[in-house]
């Protein structure tokens, strides 16, 4: 198989990467932009522990239990076993080329290529107005948090609000925030979600009486697509956004974390520190790192102690200290995070 032949295979199976999923993967469910599987070499019984990307990269591939992973020909020869030549011809038959003329072949290849240029045309066009409507909701919500459902809840994680010099302005409060799983809305901490511009809305659900999260599946959800975003819950020391502060040649120390009432707890105990949210683990590693850091602390949460979470959490850093930044690591010394010391305190006192 000669160099132009692999790739014009590649680019027609990425074209039809949603077929290819359902049969070699056939125990998974599209979720965004990815099939989400049980692996179908092994004995598995969690969906999403295989995963496999129809957008960004399509075919790439990921086993989130051993790690194993590769692009669209490594996924034919994962589940149907033989090397590239073999997972090569597999992907002839499969698409029906198999006795094609290499003039058909350039056809279906430049045919697959206009595809993909109106399908990426399509889903930015898709994602920039859901950034919008996402924006709008969270512009709707009230920026006066104080005496509300999220300040009772906030208040109950340990975090007065009132301790701040000033408010953390990417949080506000809804009465009624919509949940689709549960049919019906709920009181809801909303936090914007932003890179070089608004990506994002996070939004906790709530008890209606605030005294903790809201009984529903799942408690909090990030709409839409936020990957190399994150809460900017407190400016540090300069009081700066992260542009002005690198304007003025001002540097700092820059806390990331996963969860908002972490990242809050951070700011309340050491309000010199510029901290930010990144909502998920995987996307602490996404996140660009502004001109004005000067090193970066990650606060890992205590329960990514599972081979899987181990391994993203080595991944992360690898990827903050590509961007050449001094990283450390600090854990809390009890419970799940800091915000579990922040509690303990609370009830020592």
């Amino acid at each position: 198989m000669n160099e132009i032949g692999t790739a014009a295979l590649k680019a027609l199976l990425q074209a039809r990467v949603e077929s290819l999923a359902r049969e070699l993967a056939p125990k998974g469910k599209k979720c965004g932009k990815y099939w989400m599987a049980e692996n179908p070499t092994r004995v598995d019984h969690h969906a999403g522990s295989f995963w496999i990307a129809l957008r960004g990269v399509p075919g790439s591939w990921r086993d989130e239990a051993t790690g194993d992973k590769g692009d669209i020909f490594g996924l034919i020869s994962y589940v149907r076993g033989g090397d590239f030549r073999d997972a090569c011809e597999f992907a002839r038959s499969w698409l029906g080329l198999s006795d094609a003329t290499p003039q058909k072949i350039a056809r279906e290849v430049a045919q697959a290529r206009r595809d993909e240029d109106e399908r990426r045309k399509n889903e930015a066009e898709d994602l920039k107005k859901k950034r919008g409507i996402a924006q709008a909701r969270w512009l709707a919500a009230s920026s006066d948090i104080l005496g509300t459902v999220a300040d009772t809840y906030l208040l109950s994680r340990g975090i007065d609000l009132r301790c701040f010099a000033r408010m953390p302005r990417s949080l506000r409060f809804a009465p009624e925030a919509w949940h689709r799983e549960s049919g019906r809305t709920w009181p809801a901490l909303l936090s914007a979600m932003v890179g070089d511009s608004f990506m994002a809305v996070h939004t906790t659900f709530l008890a209606p009486d605030g005294s903790g999260k809201a009984p529903i599946d799942p408690k909090r959800k990030i709409w839409p697509l936020f990957a190399g975003s994150a809460i900017h819950i407190w400016r540090g020391e300069t009081g700066l956004p992260v542009h002005q502060a690198a304007k003025q040649g001002l540097w700092d120390r820059l806390v990331i974390v996963e969860g908002v009432e972490d990242g809050l707890s951070i700011a309340l105990a050491c309000p010199e520190f510029r901290v930010w949210a990144a909502g998920s683990l995987g996307n602490i590693g996404n996140i660009r790192l502004p001109r004005c850091c000067g090193e970066v602390i990650v606060c890992a949460d205590n329960d990514w102690q599972k081979p899987a979470a181990m391994a993203e959490f080595e991944r992360v850093l690898g990827r903050l200290k590509a961007q050449e930044r001094p990283v450390h690591v600090a854990r809390s010394p009890i419970g799940k995070d800091f915000n579990d010391v922040l509690q303990a305190k609370r009830g020592n006192a």
